[in-house]
Formats: structure tokens, C-alpha cells, sequence
């Protein structure tokens, strides 16, 4: 039978079959580790004791508890574009609220949004403005998790943009396990409006091609914060472009290993993980919670989809490495504090505490609050946001009109359900 056939949407439930769990944790127990580089710190890789503490504390996991936790957030597949999409549907009591769709990168997922469902669907329960509240939908990227197998290729961020707009918009039947699709127009989470984010607000965010070299000149020309940002991107490109060539390049090669050894997946994804967490020095489990790291490595070998995470999110032609086409001419400089001579001028930067990278596909006009002038919808050139050449991103809320980073806050388990609430 073509899965792809079917374009309802259909309930979906996690359900990991006993033999894949006994599977990991037989692999589990005896991994097979390398003798310790000299040094043996981050610059390297993974320090093997930080390693070797998780893949125990991987061992033991319960995913079974956090199996039936997951699975109290309503969730849902359909097929569009010729490929499966799994998402997360929670809507809100307000009747106010309109539809948000937020979308993860690499090496993200879903999950990393769950602790947003009650703070957003009921703000009021949290000490916020019934009026903030918003019905969110939260889907997995072509190639990861239970959004797999990929069917085709070439899934740009314009063909992901497009994809999330027609979850958004369009129509479909639904069908309830075991019966058959009913017609029921409309049946989708609608939208109240679509908003295209340009360049400005979102830029190319994997592979890069070597940046320029700067005079000294250019560089003496630029504000601080720019010759800051020229800066960071120098950095990145020595010290942290590794993964970006290799899955850039040979994502089936990087998807084997990491099918195999769930230690190896838990480090590929370790290394990112503790240099896109704020702050810096911290170990990544200490702010993005143990049990958000061993569920979301558990993901990605249950679906066996680190390779073709990889593929979509970094080895598309035309895709996440694209750059937006240039203007035809700069802005006329001016006296305002945001220009210069060389042209705008960014923003003074806000510090966000970067974990998996992941975008919150709201409007960025400063008339979003109006309902009559944002957008909830996902129809952008970055909604598939991914990872390098920008300061690192930073899942975001939206509170009293205003975008706030949650990464770098821990959470607890009070009054939001299964989910933890902000503190």
C-alpha cells in the first residue's frame, strides 16, 4: 500500500514496540568506546566521561513513561506534497486564539516545543494575557522523527515553507483509527492569515561558503557590533564548521554510523548541543534537562533518521544554503541611529540562550500584537530554519507583544500538565 496516497489526517499515536527498546538498551550496554584523545575536552569532540555518564543514563531511561506523557499531546499525521507529515494539534479555550505554528531544526525536533503548550495555549493559568493565547501546531521536518521516511527530494526551505502554509490552510478528510476518511472540509488547522518573513528577518543558515576577507579598512568602517558578527562567523567557520561539511556533503555516510551506535547519535548531537546552549561553560544537560537530550537522541534512533535530518537539513541544492537574492541598492544612508554608511545598521544584539536551533514562525513586524495585522501561520523562507553562519537562534514565546528566549531557563513540572512551566 502507498502511504502517500492517503492525504487524510489521521490520529497518531507513539507507540515504540518493545523489541526497539530492548534493542537500544542491549546496544546500550555494551557500546564500544575509543581511547580518550590528548586533551580530551570539547575542542576534540565529546569528553568521554561526559559521554560515558549520558550513555548510562541513557540505558536506563523510561521511555515508556515518557512514551505516555507524549502521547497526552494530541498528535496527528497526513500526507502532503507526497510526503508524511507528523505533527502536534493543541488548540486553546480562549476564544480569542489563533493558530501558531512553530517549527524545529537540527538537531531538534518536536519536542523541544512541548514545554510551550501550556504557557501558550492558556497564558491566563500562567500569569499572562488571555489575549496572547494561540492554537499551536507543532510539525516535524521532512526527514526527522515520525515525518519519515522521505519520499523524494529537494525539500528547500521554499517546498518546507510551502508545505507548512498548505497544513495551515488547506483542506483534507479526517479519519479516526480504525474507521474509514470521512469528508470534512476545512479540517485542518486554518489560519487567520499568512505572513512571509523577507531576508531581513531570516537568513541563510547552513552551508556556507567561505566568508569574505575583510580589509582593514572594511572593517574600521563597521560598528562594533557589526566587526562583532564578522567575528563570530570567522570563529564559526574555524572551529565549528566540521559537521556542516560532512553533512552537507555525505549525510547517507554520517546516517549509517549513526543508525548503528545509538553513542555515536548521542554524541553527533552532544557536540552541537553544548555549543548552541548559554551559557557556554554550562554542560548541555544541565540546561536543556537530561530527560529533553535522552528523549530527543531516543527519537532520532527510533525513526533511524539521522541521516536523512541530515540530507534535508543541509544537503538540499538550492535549499537551506541558499542566500536571498541581493537588493538592487542599498537605503540611502541617513542621520538615524540604525543606519551607517555602509548601510543598515543591525540591531543591538540581545544575548538568547541558544539551544537546538529552532524558529518561531511568527510575524516580526512591530504591529504583530494587532490581529488584524500578524500573522500565526508559517509561510516563510526560514521556516525550516537551520543552524550555521547567524549568532546562534533561540526557540522564542511570544509574551505581551514581544519575542522572550526560553532556552537557557529551566522548567519544572508544575501546573502545566506533562510539560513543564518556565521558571
Amino acid at each position: 500500500m502507498d502511504i502517500t496516497a492517503d492525504t487524510s489526517i489521521r490520529p497518531f499515536l507513539v507507540d515504540i514496540p518493545q523489541a526497539s527498546l530492548d534493542d537500544l538498551r542491549s546496544r546500550l550496554r555494551v557500546p564500544r568506546y575509543q581511547p580518550p584523545l590528548p586533551g580530551d575536552d570539547w575542542d576534540t569532540g565529546i569528553p568521554s566521561a561526559y559521554l560515558r555518564e549520558l550513555v548510562d543514563a541513557w540505558r536506563d531511561f523510561d521511555w515508556g513513561g515518557y512514551q505516555a506523557r507524549l502521547n497526552e499531546v494530541p498528535q496527528y499525521t497526513t500526507v502532503i506534497d507526497g510526503q508524511v507529515i507528523h505533527f502536534a494539534h493543541v488548540t486553546s479555550a480562549e476564544p480569542g486564539a489563533v493558530p501558531l505554528l512553530v517549527t524545529h531544526g537540527w538537531p531538534g525536533s518536536f519536542l523541544e516545543f512541548l514545554h510551550l503548550i501550556g504557557p501558550m495555549t492558556d497564558p491566563a493559568r500562567y500569569g499572562g494575557d488571555p489575549g496572547d493565547a494561540v492554537h499551536l501546531v507543532i510539525p516535524s521536518l521532512p526527514g526527522f522523527g515520525f515525518s519519515t521516511p522521505l519520499s523524494s527530494a529537494g525539500w528547500t526551505t521554499a517546498r518546507i515553507a510551502a508545505t507548512w502554509a498548505e497544513l495551515m490552510t488547506g483542506s483534507a478528510t479526517t479519519a479516526s483509527p480504525g474507521t474509514a476518511a470521512t469528508s470534512a472540509p476545512l479540517s485542518r488547522p486554518r489560519s487567520a492569515g499568512s505572513h512571509r518573513s523577507g531576508s531581513s528577518a531570516c537568513t541563510s543558515t547552513a552551508p556556507l561558503a567561505s566568508p569574505p576577507t575583510w580589509t582593514t579598512n572594511a572593517l574600521a568602517a563597521m560598528t562594533p557590533v557589526e566587526r562583532d558578527r564578522v567575528a563570530r562567523v570567522e570563529a564559526f567557520m574555524r572551529d565549528e564548521y566540521g559537521y556542516i561539511a560532512i553533512q552537507s556533503t555525505r549525510p547517507g555516510l554520517v546516517g549509517i554510523a549513526l543508525a548503528d551506535s545509538p553513542a555515536a547519535q548521542l554524541a553527533w548531537m552532544l557536540d552541537k548541543l553544548k555549543a548552541w546552549t548559554y551559557p557556554p561553560a554550562a554542560l548541555p544537560d544541565s540546561v536543556l534537562t537530561r530527560e529533553w537530550i535522552l528523549a530527543n537522541a531516543s527519537l532520532y534512533w527510533f525513526t533511524a533518521s539521522g541521516g536523512s535530518a541530515a540530507y534535508v537539513g543541509y544537503a538540499q541544492a538550492g535549499g537551506w544554503a541558499a542566500r536571498p537574492p541581493a537588493p538592487a541598492s542599498r537605503p540611502p544612508p541617513s542621520s538615524s541611529p540604525t543606519t551607517s554608511a555602509s548601510g543598515p545598521r543591525p540591531p543591538t544584539p540581545t544575548r538568547l540562550s541558544a539551544g537546538p536551533t529552532s524558529t518561531t514562525a511568527a510575524a516580526t513586524s512591530p504591529r504583530w500584537r494587532s490581529r488584524s495585522s500578524w500573522s500565526t501561520t508559517s509561510a516563510s523562507s526560514c521556516a525550516a530554519s537551520g543552524t550555521a553562519g547567524r549568532s546562534p537562534n533561540a526557540t522564542a514565546r511570544h509574551h505581551r507583544g514581544y519575542i522572550t528566549p526560553i532556552y537557557g531557563r529551566k522548567y519544572t513540572q508544575s501546573g502545566s500538565g506533562p510539560w513543564g512551566r518556565l521558571r
